[in-house]
This record gives structure tokens, C-alpha cells and sequence, in this order.
């Protein structure tokens, strides 16, 4: 299992000076979780989460866009491990070998019965793991997968 500071990097650079906020502070806050500096709110989340790992990695991925731009010495290096959890981890992990073993990505079909899982349970990670820029795609074209992390930060493949 990865350390808080290997899973979620630009956190940890971030609250040596900064602050991270989670949970709803009022009625009218809309946001789960906000990154804040001096002065106030720099990043915040939508409002709810499936799990807090989830809401770490969205959290981390927009500090890390927010410090890219405004504070450019305290993005981690490219080649540090991608921020996911283990079942975004064990998709992409999915999708690259099929790939590799097979000439060509798989289909959803392909994934549910692996996965064990229904048709959308397939296509929301699918689109979760686009959103999060760990996966490509070409909307309405099938087999058009294409994993964006290199292949030595993958997790080894587990079956369910």
C-alpha cells in the first residue's frame, strides 16, 4: 500500500504552507473538500464523493493544476506515480494488457464480464477515468480505449 505522500504528492507539498478542507462547512457550500492559502480558496471539489480516496485524488489533481499555474515550484515531478485508486488502478490495468495481449482495447462488454460488473458500472469508470485524464477515447467509436499513463506505474492485475 502507498504512503499518504506517494498517493496524493501535491497534498502533501500543499499543507506545508497551505490548508486542505473537507466536508461541508454550511448549507449553502456546495464543495466536499477545498485546498486554501492565505488568500482563501484557491481549488474546491464538487459536492459528494463515492469514497475519500476519491475526493484525495480530485483534490490532488487540482492543486497540481492550480500550483502548474500559479506556483510552478511546487509540482512534483512528471515521472511520479499518477494519483488513482486501486479500482481505477485495476481497470486501466485491464484495459492496457487486453491491448497488449490481444492487438486491439477491449470492448465494454469485454470489461463488464471480467469486472463481474453491470454495463453502466463500465461505462461511468470509463467515464471517470477520461475525466481524470487517465484514459482516451473517441465518443461513439467502439474499442477506442487508450490507457495515458506508461505501463511500469500500472498495479499488477488482480482478478476479481
Amino acid at each position: 500500500m502507498a504512503s499518504f505522500e506517494q498517493a496524493y504528492p501535491h497534498i502533501t507539498s500543499w499543507v506545508q504552507d497551505g490548508c486542505l478542507e473537507i466536508g461541508s462547512i454550511s448549507y449553502y457550500d456546495d464543495s466536499f473538500i477545498r485546498a486554501i492559502d492565505e488568500g482563501g480558496t484557491v481549488w474546491e471539489s464538487p459536492a459528494q464523493f463515492e469514497t475519500l480516496d476519491e475526493a484525495l485524488a480530485a483534490a490532488d489533481r487540482g492543486i497540481a493544476e492550480w500550483c502548474s499555474i500559479n506556483m510552478p515550484e511546487l509540482v512534483v515531478e512528471k515521472d511520479a506515480q499518477p494519483s488513482f485508486i486501486a479500482k481505477q488502478g485495476q481497470y486501466l490495468s485491464y484495459i492496457y494488457n487486453y491491448t497488449q495481449i490481444h492487438g486491439r482495447p477491449p470492448a465494454q462488454a469485454d470489461i463488464q464480464s471480467f469486472f463481474r460488473v453491470t454495463p453502466p458500472t463500465v461505462h461511468q469508470m470509463i467515464l471517470k477515468l477520461e475525466k481524470e485524464g487517465l484514459l482516451a477515447r473517441v465518443a461513439g467509436e467502439a474499442r477506442s480505449l487508450h490507457v495515458l499513463i506508461p505501463a511500469e506505474q500500472l498495479p499488477v492485475l488482480v482478478r476479481p
